[in-house]
């Protein structure tokens, strides 16, 4: 019985409070309820339909955000069918995470999609490429199923811009987004890529009643509006100084190292870069039109010389051997290669973001350079030639090589896994196969696309990782991409990225929730010309820009090397660099910078990064509007979630479930033991499960109960302990729901006879007391949901408040669109509006009984305590027929009072009535009571009444009270029931 209300109140939180109901997911492995994540919820518990943007910052767990978010959603029956559209690369990634939760979800693609149209798309999760489901063949049939909830992932993806219309993902997006009733999540850690009127219009798809004038909306009042309610934005900083208070997230250290390079490896650097400069030139001179096609390939070729001496040589090489065919091809090759010019940007830009297929930057390389190969006069073979001969003997005393190998084994000596990430899969090959005769085959692992394509080759790779031992992946930006790599803690770029961006996301990868050491992220630089002119302006100027950027007196390897320490606050850099260009911004690229580092050399190219810095801190500025003008504290946020949910943090809620789980040790031995001073949970098979493990034995605890205790519906348990004082706690569950429909969230809540309210920590502690210092437990099965008017009234009005704590944000949100003029249409309903409480219900009662109450009763004369046996008589009496039961007394001619018959059931009670006439809970029996109590267990009652004198009498029954109390014989004719620590004594 008691531990009936134990789970019936816990169960109530695994189903509705935002801490406990990620933290009690049956997730494998658990999904610990970080703050941020809980806070989503709790702001986002009430509203329907939710529609947001979760932008935060990479790492931050924004997939397990939006699965918790959908999974809460069909728990109440509220998202039957969701559609989750990702890029392509992270279908897999999704289908695990949904599997990690317990959800099935169905992929979509070619092979399945007529069967999954002819069966009308069944209720259940479904994830998809959006490149796939974009496509006119399969547009119209996905749009045409009636989707509950859309979740988008790099949503920075699905917009439209001030220079171009708005693209093939905006408008599928948009056709979902006009039904309002629709659930909407948008997931980028990017989400404002320097656009306003691109960044709006995702806001505009979450909020179809905004205004479509952008100018409009693109201020500070709008922006600020729109935080916690349409956006959340939050960082890793945020995370550790604001909602955990602790180093969640570890230290993170960016490290630039320069390696000295030999003479072979600064001549052929010199030579390469001469050469492509004077090719450029050339052709500008013949034609005096933009070399296009040459540009692009000379500045692949100068990123794959920047990679490896491998992957410079096999470019070139392909140019040499493919040359001849192509010449006798020509109009083919020309035809051909304007097909693969947006292919090759694309490499050079912000990734492949636009195409469907999959696409092997080596391969895109490789063919691109064949059909340029026509583009190359007879003395530019020669020259190339000459390049590869360099680019061979460089091979054969790799200076970056040789760094980097050396800074592995260090790492790897003190234990730490190792990423090792490569553009090109040549090169990662290059330097794989180095490794691997440093540290041994089974200690190195490769990943490029080759193996990405391979499910089992795939997961393999990843439970090898997570071993214990030395760890080193080799991996490519295509291949990883969508994979969690924080059981490593050193991050090593073989070549600078570029882009800022691009390295970010590759921090990102390591440096993220789980994370448990220290990150150390190194960019290997060769002291060659380029490499220090791309240390010296793009790193120092663009991505120390904002942090604190210090030499290193002693260099892990190298000669030289500058650390940017990534923990400092830095407002949100747009995802793509830019310069202003009028009153417009013009995107920048890799191909853009490269292109002007080969034409214009070190002096061009530092003038065009000043200029890219100059407009990231306009932007900067800008996107401080986005940010809002104020950021939530610490205490703010923890009064919210104390107001909302009942606990301060996920901290606290585990803190008191444990005080909980060890007080149900102490009377439930078999449920939870103590072994040498640890806490454990009993699990089905005998297993167990350290008290340490907070979220698996709680669940484990839950099921047991559940295995174990069975209660009538309408049963309400009941525990009467021993306390300091008497007091009687009646514990209800209140809710919420939506327009009188399905339910958004319900909490028990307690109310004390002194009229106090309980919830969250203050009830949890409630019930450990209860539980450790149980006299007894029992049910009632006769009780009716009948709540006095006074517990009606208190619950009524702390529901009410909660639902306008939890309607708050959206509230504010919505009045100060409409002051500023914003909406082009009347605002509908008001959140609070459709908002009703539930009726509450009794789900149990504690009473503490003392040892001052029974003094009391032991004071009464004997004419007193006959008054008050008379009067609890008659109140037995009455309760009997009023349960549709025919009561006899009895008592004058055997063991017990009265012999009572259900006349329908034919159930029979011999019930042994106590009287007190205050709030005393003793029992005692005399001897032949007892004896008789022992022989007839299941049709034994004995009915406590009390605060017969105070003239608010309570009939507490207890069937089979042999079971449930421990009597101790006092003398020679009395049994007394002694409560846990004899409290009252035996005399």
């Amino acid at each position: 019985m008691a531990l009936s209300l134990v789970h019936d109140v816990l169960d109530l939180y695994s189903r509705y409070n935002p801490i406990l109901y990620l933290g009690l997911q049956r997730a494998r492995p658990p999904v610990y309820p970080y703050l941020h994540q809980a806070e989503f919820l709790a702001r986002t518990m009430v509203r329907v339909p939710v529609r947001v943007f979760v932008a935060d910052e990479i790492g931050l767990g924004k997939t397990i955000t939006a699965i918790s978010t959908a999974k809460r959603l069909s728990d109440l029956g509220l998202a039957k069918r969701v559609l989750i559209l990702v890029p392509r690369i992270l279908v897999r990634q999704w289908l695990l995470e949904l599997e990690r939760f317990g959800i099935r979800a169905t992929r979509i693609e070619r092979a399945n999609f007529q069967s999954l149209s002819s069966s009308g798309f069944p209720e259940g999760f479904y994830v998809a490429s959006m490149d796939l489901v974009k496509r006119e063949r399969y547009m119209d049939k996905i749009l045409g199923v009636s989707w509950d909830l859309l979740i988008v992932d790099e949503a920075h993806r699905v917009g439209k811009s001030s220079t171009k219309k708005e693209t093939q993902r905006y408008r599928f997006v948009s056709r979902i987004a006009v039904d309002k009733s629709k659930h909407i999540l948008l997931l980028s850690a990017t989400p404002h890529r320097g656009d306003p009127k691109d960044y709006l219009s995702r806001l505009m798809l979450l909020d179809p009643s905004l205004t479509t004038d952008f100018q409009r909306l693109d201020n500070v009042l709008f922006y600020s509006a729109t935080q916690n309610v349409l956006v959340f934005r939050r960082t890793k900083l945020d995370v550790n100084n604001v909602y955990e208070g602790e180093k969640v997230f570890p230290g993170c250290s960016v490290s630039a190292v320069i390696v000295p390079a030999t003479r072979d490896e600064s001549e052929f650097h010199r030579k390469l870069i001469s050469f492509l400069r004077t090719k450029i030139l050339d052709y500008h001179n013949m034609s005096g039109t933009e070399p296009r096609a040459l540009g692009l390939l000379n500045a692949l070729i100068f990123k794959r010389a920047s990679s490896s001496p491998a992957a410079a040589i096999n470019t070139m090489q392909v140019i040499l051997e493919k040359r001849a065919y192509w010449l006798q091809h020509r109009v083919i090759a020309e035809k051909d290669l304007r097909k693969r010019i947006n292919l090759a940007k694309a490499l050079l830009g912000t990734g492949f973001e636009e195409y469907e297929e999959d696409v092997d930057p080596d391969k895109v390389i490789e063919e691109f350079a064949e059909r340029c190969s026509i583009l190359f006069s007879e003395n530019d073979v020669r020259e190339l030639q000459h390049l590869v001969q360099l680019a061979k003997a460089s091979m054969t005393n790799d200076s970056r090589l040789k760094g980097v190998v050396s800074l592995v084994e260090q790492h790897v000596s003190m234990g730490d896994k190792v990423i090792l990430f490569t553009e090109f899969k040549d090169t990662a090959h290059y330097v794989f196969d180095a490794l691997v005769k440093v540290l041994g085959r089974e200690n190195v692992r490769l990943l490029t696309s080759d193996e990405a394509t391979r499910e089992e080759e795939l997961m393999s790779i990843r439970s090898w990782l997570e071993e214990n031992g030395k760890r080193v992946l080799v991996a490519t930006d295509v291949a990883s991409e969508g994979l969690n790599l924080q059981v490593a803690n050193v991050l090593i770029n073989y070549e600078p990225p570029w882009s800022p961006i691009k390295l970010e996301q590759r921090i990102g990868r390591v440096w993220r929730l789980g994370q448990k050491k220290d990150v150390n992220v190194y960019t290997v630089f060769l002291a060659v010309d380029s490499d220090k002119d791309v240390l010296d302006v793009l790193y120092k100027k663009l991505i120390a820009m904002g942090r604190a950027l210090g030499k290193l007196e002693k260099p892990p390897v190298g000669e030289e090397a500058y650390v940017i320490d990534f923990e400092e606050r830095r407002e949100p850099q747009p995802v793509t660099l830019s310069v202003k260009s009028g009153s417009r911004l013009k995107k920048v690229s890799e191909y853009t910078l490269r292109r002007q580092y080969i034409e214009k050399g070190r002096e061009g190219f530092e003038r065009l990064v000043d200029s890219i810095a100059r407009t990231i801190q306009q932007l900067q500025k800008d996107l401080e509007k986005v940010s809002g003008s104020k950021r939530l504290t610490r205490e703010q946020i923890m009064q919210f979630m104390e107001k909302t949910t009942g606990f301060t943090s996920s901290k606290e809620a585990f803190s008191y479930m444990a005080r909980l789980v060890e007080a149900i040790g102490k009377r439930y031995p078999d449920l939870v033991q103590n072994k040498d001073g640890k806490i454990y949970v009993k699990a089905p098979g005998g297993a167990l499960v350290p008290l340490d493990k907070a979220q698996e034995a709680i669940i484990t605890l839950l099921s047991n109960i559940a295995s174990r205790e069975s209660k009538a519906k309408s049963a309400v348990p009941i525990i009467v302990s021993t306390g300091e004082r008497d007091q009687e706690v009646r514990i209800y569950v209140v809710g919420i729901s939506f327009r009188g429909g399905p339910t958004l969230y319900r909490e028990p809540v307690a109310i004390s006879d002194d009229g106090r309210i309980f919830r969250g920590k203050e009830l949890l502690e409630i019930l450990a007391r209860a539980i450790e210092n149980k006299y007894f437990d029992t049910v009632d099965t006769d009780v009716e949901n009948q709540v006095p008017a006074t517990d009606k009234h208190m619950l009524t009005l702390h529901i009410q408040g909660l639902a306008r704590d939890l309607a708050n944000d959206y509230e504010r949100y919505r009045s100060q669109v409409a002051q500023q003029n914003l909406l082009r249409e009347k605002s509908p309903q008001r959140l609070i509006e459709s908002l009703s409480v539930e009726e509450p219900r009794l789900i149990g009662k504690i009473f503490f009984t003392s040892r001052a109450s029974r003094l009391s009763e032991e004071s009464l004369s004997l004419e007193e305590k006959a008054e008050i046996e008379a009067e609890a008589m008659r109140i037995a009496m009455e309760h009997e027929r009023q349960q549709g039961r025919e009561p006899l007394d009895v008592h004058e001619r055997e063991h017990y009072d009265i012999l009572s018959q259900d006349p329908v059931s034919g159930e029979v009670r011999y019930i042994e009535v106590k009287g007190h006439a205050g709030p005393s809970l003793i029992v005692e029996l005399t001897e032949d009571e007892y004896r008789f109590a022992s022989q007839n267990r299941d049709r034994y009652w004995i009915y406590i009444v009390r605060n017969i004198k105070l003239g608010r009498p309570e009939l507490i029954p207890i069937r089979d009270p042999i079971s449930k109390i421990d009597f101790r014989p006092v003398g020679a004719l009395k049994f007394v029931g002694v409560p846990r620590g004899d409290l009252y004594g035996t005399s």
